[in-house]
């Protein structure tokens, strides 16, 4: 704008500033007329007919100042949101790659044309214009909406959840908040459903649901304190959420208070007895097994997870065991010519990875449906299947010569069905390797953790009753939680 601007141009802005808007047009008319080469006079005449809906006078007039002043940004922008609105996409985007041209940086001309893009079917220029946007307004929101939409485009779905998350934060919507929480657990992204809820339940704290849902993220990402306060928050709400007591209980659990852990748990199941994970844990807690909902239990948890296990297990918790197990058994002396092995629970398929060099056949079990789908997607394995241990091996007599079963039976608990399956399965002086995690007692041990753990006498018995002798024992850790080592042990058997 002129450093001197005139009376009438002053007189133009004021009555434009103040909302008179048939006045301030009226002025504009005059103050062109007065002065056709002052390019802000051109400008605020066509932003005031776009105001008015004026599309193709406001056109006409932003063309004039970017005429006389090609570095004109806002301009520029404002020009290229009307060619947009014209259906004039490519002048559009040429307009907006002018604008981001003018100096200083103009991260709003690079979102516009990331949406031009878009409006092309053209995802990664799109993406790559929000991108840059992005880079010099990291909390702009209509880049991280743009940018979302365009990763969504390319089949990028993942990448585009933290960009959702950011709009809809700016944009302090609740329920878009919500409904992201919801994707971000199907695609397994923890983190981003947690920080989806917090936004959430800062927008409505009165919403005993999403606090339960809250509390429920909490305890899974270990912060047993943080679950605990949001579960009683729901609990202060609405008494009879099902998933807060249950929530609460786990919470509880994890600090060591097992009374008040029981109780909780107890109404969790009351109120919703189709709850497996309140049900498991209860039955931890009260030794009463329950074996239709650990089942139920571990199909859930492994099957949520089967995208990330393989990073999150051995990449972030070093988790060993199917490296330790193939080690053990080398030592043992089992690998030294090809055999038939079936790898019971098998997961993603890691043992798959050190044993298929030694199998002449490899065959895998395991219990949820996304871990059989990571398994054969692996290609390793001659056959995959879904279902349960015991279940599985029934009727399968002397069919292999080694079965692993790498943390298995810390999901199980009461192992003396599985041991009897495998010896079944397994021909005279079959091998059978495993990992445990350690209970200094004398039996099974269940845990907060929602996990098992065994003793070398519980294990020495079973090997004794169902015909195998132990050849190998070695402690390890297993993996890591909450930045401390599970104490692990590995063993070899021989069917005898």
């Amino acid at each position: 704008m002129s450093t001197q601007p005139s009376p009438l141009f002053l007189d133009a802005l004021r009555h434009h500033e103040a909302g008179n808007l048939g006045t301030a047009e009226r002025l504009y008319r005059k103050l062109v007329e007065k002065e056709p080469r002052n390019p802000d006079a051109w400008y605020l005449a066509g932003y005031l007919a776009i105001q008015r809906r004026q599309l193709t006078r406001a056109l006409s007039h932003l063309d004039r100042a970017v005429q006389l002043r090609p570095d004109f940004a806002d301009a520029q922008i404002n020009r290229g949101n009307v060619l947009m609105e014209l259906g004039r996409i490519e002048d559009a985007v040429a307009g907006f790659r002018r604008a981001a041209d003018c100096a200083p940086a103009r991260p709003d001309a690079l979102a516009g044309l990331g949406m031009a893009l878009a409006r092309l079917h053209r995802p990664a220029e799109a993406a790559e214009a929000f991108g840059k946007a992005l880079s010099q307004a990291p909390d702009l929101p209509t880049a991280h909406a743009g940018l979302a939409k365009a990763l969504r485009q390319m089949g990028r779905d993942v990448e585009a959840l933290p960009h959702v998350l950011a709009y809809a934060r700016g944009e302090k919507d609740a329920a878009l908040l919500l409904d992201l929480s919801h994707e971000a657990m199907a695609r397994n992204q923890p983190a981003i459903a947690h920080a989806a809820l917090q936004g959430a339940t800062a927008l409505r704290p009165d919403d005993a649901n999403a606090l339960a849902l809250l509390g429920n993220l909490s305890q899974m990402g270990s912060r047993y304190a943080e679950a605990e306060a949001a579960a009683r928050r729901a609990l202060a709400l609405a008494p009879d959420t099902a998933l807060a007591h249950s929530v609460l209980g786990r919470a509880l659990f994890r600090q060591g208070r097992v009374e008040d852990a029981t109780v909780a748990l107890r109404e969790a199941c009351r109120l919703d007895p189709e709850d497996a994970e309140a049900r498991h844990f209860l039955s931890l807690l009260t030794g009463e097994a329950d074996t239709a909902a650990q089942l139920d239990y571990t199909r859930a948890l492994f099957d949520g997870c089967a995208a990330t296990f393989d990073h999150v297990l051995v990449d972030e918790l070093g988790y060993s065991a199917p490296w330790v197990l193939a080690e053990e058994l080398k030592a043992a002396g089992a690998l030294d010519q090809p055999k038939a092995i079936v790898d019971l629970g098998c997961g993603t398929g890691l043992c798959g990875t050190v044993l298929k060099p030694h199998a002449m056949r490899l065959d895998g079990i395991d219990l949820a449906p996304g871990m059989v789908e990571a398994t054969r997607t692996r290609g390793l394995y001659d056959d995959v299947t879904e279902g349960e241990i015991v279940g599985v091996l029934a009727g399968q007599n002397a069919c292999y010569d080694m079965a692993v079963a790498a943390d298995v039976l810390i999901y199980i608990g009461e192992s003396s069905q599985v041991f009897a399956a495998t010896r079944q399965a397994l021909r005279p002086g079959g091998w059978f390797a495993f990992s445990v995690e350690v209970d200094e007692g004398r039996g099974v041990t269940g845990q907060s953790s929602g996990r098992f753990a065994h003793s070398s006498a519980y294990i020495a018995d079973l090997a004794a009753r169902f015909g195998f002798a132990v050849i190998r024992q070695r402690d390890f850790p297993l993996r890591k939680e909450l930045g401390q080592d599970i104490a692990g042990r590995a063993y070899v058997l021989r069917a005898v």
